[in-house]
């Protein structure tokens, strides 16, 4: 969840630091500020695969359980409904004159579906840590 909000979180800064209108002109530079979205995206998308793979660094205390396969899992559709709307993204606004405060508001649009399903998942599985944890005592 904390990632999420952080790439959000950079994303905004990064185009707000932009001048008013964000346009795909090299000569200006702004084309780099547009692939920041996609590298993003495309940093999460594969990290959401590795993760509905099976492939993903967790938290240790979320290891060795019986449910710890359904939580990678879980972590890598959140990876996935962050990566792909961020791709989509780039395609709809590559080469477009897009408002810096539009552009904002469409990429927090993209991580909110993310954000969501992150606090009730995490929010499920730290109650069954919680309540494995006092079973045992």
């Amino acid at each position: 969840m904390l990632i999420n909000l952080c790439m959000s979180g950079f994303i905004i800064v990064y185009f707000s630091s932009s001048c008013d209108k964000v346009k795909s002109n090299i000569n200006r530079g702004e084309i780099y500020k547009i692939k920041v979205i996609l590298g993003f995206g495309i940093v999460c998308t594969l990290y959401g695969i590795a993760g509905i793979l099976g492939f993903q660094v967790i938290n240790e205390r979320y290891k060795n359980h019986d449910w710890t396969a359904k939580y990678i899992r879980y972590r890598g559709i959140s990876r996935l409904m962050l990566g792909i709307p961020w791709l989509i993204l780039y395609l709809l606004i590559y080469n477009k004159d897009i408002n810096r405060l539009v552009m904002c508001l469409l990429i927090l649009l993209c991580g909110i579906p993310s954000f969501v399903y992150i606090l009730i998942n995490e929010q499920k599985y730290h109650n069954i840590l919680k309540e494995e944890q006092d079973c045992y005592f």
